[in-house]
């Protein structure tokens, strides 16, 4: 229902009538005390509740399926340890997708995604010299990366470069589009998430938007979890999110819309770095499945 926001459509995908989808969406909000969505003649939304919801059951659906797919595999099996950004709620139904293409490939070493408090190309790196995964995953580009340093030397491969949405509340002058695009964004206050999950993304697209001769300000927000970052209000200004289905829903709500940015010129590049003293053929089919991935999330045929 979270991804349809159409009674029809979401009875139609799950084979159950209108009015037993209905009874079942009030039977969770009557358990849980709570207003999951909201409802008017002409729409459907996701409540800033709902939205929390949402992110939660999507966090438990795929621990359920990460668990699964941790018990299918003998137990001296060995893994591909990714580090990165991929750990988020908001990654989670991609991550599922990845896991199913590499079990497709019959892959012997199967990605295993680790937590991460930083994200930050330092810190990546750090994980990697350590030798505590084979592979990072960053919102850099390639050039980034930089020369190697005495004690470790780094591949680099731009995996896919991720479309964005802004969010804007109703009452903005922007409210109106239908899509944006780069120069819509010129003159406007943009809010600068800060925290070790999200600086490394901001630079990137602060580098984008100055090559483009686009100039903004600033409105600084710190966030420290895919939570906070989900749920923030932007009021006046605009918040760039990257394109993902919680957000198509969460962030769509009775006070703020997204709206879709249709510009090559500003797009979120996901980046993999690694040693260069060691690929593996199982790390290249782990980065051909990732791209693959976000193909079909993002570029349907």
């Amino acid at each position: 229902m979270a991804g349809e926001l159409n009674y029809h459509n979401a009875a139609e995908q799950l084979h159950v009538s209108q009015s037993a989808l209905s009874k079942h969406i009030a039977e969770l909000e009557r358990y849980h005390g709570v207003r999951l969505l909201e409802r008017d003649r002409t729409s459907v939304r996701l409540t800033a509740k709902g939205a929390v919801f949402l992110e939660q059951a999507n966090e438990l659906m795929s621990a359920h399926a990460a668990l699964m797919n941790l018990f299918s595999q003998s137990d001296d099996a060995p893994a591909l340890s990714i580090s990165g950004v991929l750990d988020s709620p908001i990654d989670f139904p991609l991550v599922s997708r990845v896991l199913e293409l590499c079990q497709e490939e019959g892959m012997a070493k199967m990605p295993t995604f680790l937590p991460c408090e930083s994200v930050s190309l330092a810190d990546q790196t750090d994980i990697l010299r350590r030798s505590e995964a084979d592979c990072a995953l960053i919102f850099t580009t390639p050039d980034v990366v930089g020369e190697p340093s005495e004690d470790i030397e780094l591949q680099s491969r731009e995996v896919f470069r991720i479309p964005m949405d802004a969010i804007v509340q109703h009452d903005h002058p922007l409210a109106d589009r239908d899509h944006l695009v780069l120069d819509d964004l010129d003159a406007q206050t943009i809010i600068r998430i800060i925290g070790p999950r999200f600086s490394t993304a901001w630079s990137s697209l602060e580098a984008q938007l100055s090559r483009a001769a686009i100039h903004v300000k600033t409105k600084l927000a710190p966030a420290s979890s895919a939570y906070e970052y989900v749920t923030w209000n932007p009021e006046e200004a605009v918040l760039l999110v990257q394109r993902a289905p919680v957000f198509s829903t969460a962030m769509q709500s009775a006070s703020c819309l997204r709206i879709p940015i249709e510009d090559e010129r500003l797009r979120l590049p996901l980046t993999a770095i690694y040693p260069a003293s060691a690929p593996s053929p199982e790390l290249s089919t782990f980065l051909d499945k990732l791209e693959q991935a976000y193909r079909e999330a993002f570029e349907p045929s």
